[in-house]
């Protein structure tokens, strides 16, 4: 058994997979894949490359479209699946319009640490990026709270309004609690929204709000139905083998 492996693939990061190949005596080659990361050496791929070697030209992505029935794309953990899902959402649906279209059944297999094994275990999956996404939005909340008490039109502001001044020593142990402050309280605090709102009211940016895990549940569901797609999760050690299963199809 021949597997190709996609040149995209980042040498030395996948070295469970290629152990575990090594060890089942499975050769593993590289050459650019049309869709997915892994897929089977057949007689139509091989009479491709044989043509590309004789004629000396490189051999592309698109050579072996209409080669193969049946391509595994991996992520290395939930944030890349997440990166795939949210941040490069229009890339990654054409990727998948791209097997649906030419009859390719694309498993994208993530490997995790988190127990995470089937979609709707994602509901208990701690992002993150909704950590960074607080830290940063009482970074620049406190930013801002500091520069109002310390402007001097601000503070004509709030006297001409009739709206107290805390003295230095109330600021200092303010701005002290508001670093302090356990992530989980901010999150709560977040949640209705009295942050985010004083920030906009102020016109002050801030990144959007990460995806919550329902609402990344229900898009992967979606994803299945529209474009034939099928989400797989595993441990990093159980990879190879499935990858393999997969791609003869076994799922």
């Amino acid at each position: 058994m021949i597997l190709i492996e996609d040149c995209g693939q980042k040498i030395h990061q996948h070295t469970i997979k290629n152990n575990y190949w090594k060890s089942q005596g499975i050769e593993a080659v590289r050459y650019p894949v049309a869709s997915g990361d892994y897929i089977l050496m057949n007689d139509k791929i091989k009479d491709v490359l044989d043509r590309k070697r004789k004629r000396n030209l490189e051999v592309k992505k698109m050579d072996t479209l209409g080669c193969f029935s049946i391509s595994v794309d991996t992520k290395m953990d939930l944030m890349e699946l997440y990166g795939c899902m949210v941040q490069s959402h229009e890339r990654f649906r054409d990727e998948l319009l791209l097997a649906q279209n030419n009859n390719i059944k694309l498993y994208i297999l993530t490997e995790n640490k988190n127990d995470v094994r089937k979609i709707e275990d994602l509901v208990f999956w701690d992002n993150p990026r909704k950590y960074i996404w607080m830290a940063e939005v009482r970074k620049v909340f406190t930013d801002l709270q500091k520069k109002w008490y310390s402007d001097e039109n601000a503070i004509k502001f709030f006297t001409n309004k009739n709206i107290p001044i805390p003295n230095k020593d109330i600021q200092k142990v303010y701005f002290k609690q508001l670093k302090e402050i356990p992530l989980d309280d901010i999150l709560a605090y977040l949640k209705n929204k009295k942050v985010v709102a004083y920030l906009k009211e102020n016109k002050i940016k801030v990144r959007k709000k990460p995806m919550d895990n329902n609402s990344l549940i229900k898009s992967m569901q979606e994803m299945e139905l529209k474009y034939g797609v099928t989400f797989l999760f595993c441990s990093p050690e159980e990879s190879g083998k499935m990858v393999i299963e997969l791609l003869n199809g076994n799922e």
